[in-house]
């Protein structure tokens, strides 16, 4: 994938994608929860309380998406940073073009080595 553009375009599948299939699932969940209601006993909780964590604000949410080193999101398994790393990192080689040739196939590479080590998901019948 050497185009933004296409990179864009498939994003967008995905995530048009995703909300299609969590929709579904929520839909078939509400579903069954509603015929199955009766035949599950209800849980006291009258007497819990819950006491919510201080909200913080939209402009420190998004100064936290982005991570002050390539290292640290990594080492505290921060996946929102991690996630937007790898896609910083994908723009930039992609941008790059043919200089950052090495970089993709050391990426494909390794790839190939993971695939290699890791066996292939079991079918449970």
């Amino acid at each position: 994938m050497k185009d933004i553009r296409k990179v864009g375009s498939i994003g967008l599948k995905t995530v048009v994608y995703y909300l299609c299939t969590t929709a579904f699932a929520i839909t078939i969940g509400l579903i069954f929860s509603n015929l199955f209601k009766g035949l599950f006993p209800a849980i006291a909780t009258s007497d819990l309380t819950y006491e919510a964590a201080e909200t913080s604000s939209f402009m420190n949410t998004i100064v936290v998406i982005f991570p002050s080193n390539f290292i640290a999101p990594m080492s505290e398994a921060t996946m929102l940073q991690i996630i937007v790393m790898a896609i910083l990192l994908g723009f930039a080689i992609i941008m790059l073009g043919e200089e950052a040739a090495v970089v993709v196939k050391a990426v494909n590479g390794f790839n190939t080595k993971q695939a290699r080590i890791l066996p292939p998901p079991q079918v449970v019948r």
